[in-house]
């Protein structure tokens, strides 16, 4: 993940300083590190703001994929004092998201989570910075295992980074998001079925594209993107732990073959945690001696790995690995390890790793959630493209429908039958209660019908009558209602 946050970071920098970005896109971040060390010191006694920070931050990510933690960690205390020429809004949310960034490299998901997760929520953040956030949360929530809410992070980030026009971010978004699907295809194999942080529920799994499709689209971005690129990279390493982990022809072999790229691109922050995610992949796949071999330079020293940033995974996999090889007093041993601190984890993260109240506005969390659930398999397909095209204006039983081959009337009386709703009452119900939200959210500024365009409705009439029909009263009533309540906390 620390290379899609890279990458983010420096899809911001590129208007800034061109050539230090293309360096990172290139994948020399050695150059790049060298770069922006000098860099960051011209423009500290410069008090520029906005660019020394942003340098300061590639530079540190950098530092942090080539597994040079101790000097990321002092350069962002340097950055400290950069933030001052930020504006008083800016200094929390960049100290934040760097924290979290930190935290994740860290594999504590959880610190991360809570360290940015007000931010999800605050109307005052920048639609860059916003896409970071949730491009963060997606990634702390998967390592949770809380696949639901990593998906709504990454569908609301990709809505965000659409609306503001961040083309370069909603590409990398898009990257995330494929991220998230391999893992939790491989996760839901049965081989991986006991680790907490694996297992799907039926309503993640109609989230997710058929695999033949996800190969197919690695591929064509393979083909696309530069090999030697950072995102190329991240892209062949999706495609192999992919189709290492469904027992595919070549599969571990190009594990393998990643990892030694990493090692060559010293890439050592990145190669720790790819190894892991690869060592999971041949475990699912019954690749013992690919596993093994992944694994061994991580734990060589059984005495060191209780200290092991990832000392949990690696219990799992090394308990794996000797219920394989016939030695099941230290596969127990190990799993009894690794259970312990699977279950001292969730305790931590039950109340600190909560979910921010826009992904429940935006993609019906929970709810919406229970909502698809009470539909058979193929029409929550339908149900989920609902959601995800409310802001079309255009939007239609019809196209609903079609988009899952099913006639009209199969689609209304399917959802008549389970929902006790039609289609069109669906859409409706659901504008009506992310424009509610948006309108009551803390410290909205759009207008009305500004809000209402942008979840497909643009005809006032339509929008009084059915506001008015859920809420019992006018939009601008509701709004009201809501400066005053905030005015009084």
């Amino acid at each position: 993940m620390i290379t899609l946050m890279l990458l983010l970071a420096n899809a911001q920098l590129s208007p800034l300083s061109p050539t230090m970005a293309t360096l990172v896109v290139a994948g020399k971040l050695r150059q790049a590190v060298a770069q922006g060390r000098e860099s960051f010191e011209r423009h500290k006694r410069q008090a520029s703001g906005e660019h020394e920070v942003l340098v300061g931050r590639v530079t540190a990510r950098a530092l942090l994929a080539m597994g040079r933690d101790e000097e990321a960690e002092e350069l962002m205390q340097q950055m400290l004092k950069a933030y001052d020429a930020l504006p008083r809004k800016s200094i929390r949310c960049s100290t934040a998201i760097d924290q979290a960034t930190f935290m994740l490299h860290l594999n504590k998901p959880a610190r991360a989570a809570q360290t940015i997760v007000e931010l999800a929520d605050d109307a005052t953040v920048s639609a860059a910075a916003r896409v970071e956030v949730l491009v963060l949360l997606g990634a702390a929530y998967l390592a949770l295992g809380r696949h639901t809410d990593a998906f709504q992070s990454l569908e609301l980030a990709s809505h965000v980074a659409a609306e503001a026009a961040l083309h370069g971010m909603a590409d990398l978004v898009g990257l995330a998001r494929l991220d998230l699907e391999v893992s939790v295809w491989l996760r839901s194999l049965d081989e991986l079925h006991d680790h907490g942080h694996c297992s799907a529920n039926d309503s993640v799994l109609t989230r997710l594209r058929p695999v033949a499709d996800l190969d197919v689209q690695l591929q064509a971005l393979i083909r696309q993107l530069d090999p030697a690129s950072l995102g190329g990279q991240h892209a062949a390493q999706l495609h192999a732990r992919l189709r290492a982990g469904l027992g595919l022809a070549g599969g571990t072999q190009a594990l393998l073959s990643e990892v030694a790229r990493l090692d060559a691109c010293d890439m050592s922050g990145v190669a720790a945690k790819f190894r892991v995610d690869a060592a999971l992949a041949c475990l699912a796949a019954r690749s013992v001696r690919a596993a093994t071999e992944l694994l061994n330079p991580l734990v060589f020293e059984e005495k060191k790995l209780p200290g092991h940033r990832f000392a949990s995974e690696l219990n799992y996999c090394a308990s794996k690995l000797h219920t394989h090889n016939g030695r099941h007093c230290d596969a127990l041993r190990l799993y009894k390890l690794y259970s312990s601190g699977a279950l001292e984890n969730l305790r931590s993260t039950s109340s600190t790793a909560r979910v921010p109240r826009c992904l429940g506005i935006s993609f019906g969390n929970g709810s919406a959630d229970s909502t698809e659930g009470r539909l058979p398999p193929r029409y929550r397909r339908a149900y989920r493209y609902l959601i995800e095209h409310l802001d079309q204006p255009e939007l239609s039983v019809r196209q609903v429908a079609a988009q899952i081959g099913v006639t009209e009337r199969s689609l209304q009386l399917a959802f008549h039958k389970h929902l006790g709703m039609t289609p069109a009452e669906v859409i409706r119900d659901c504008r009506m209660k992310r424009i509610h939200a948006d309108l009551t959210a803390v410290g909205s500024q759009d207008s009305v019908l500004a809000v209402a365009m942008r979840w497909g409705v643009t005809n006032r009439s339509t929008l009084a009558q059915s506001y008015r029909a859920s809420y019992s009263q006018t939009p601008s009533e509701s709004r009201r209602t809501a400066v005053v309540d905030e005015r009084s906390h």
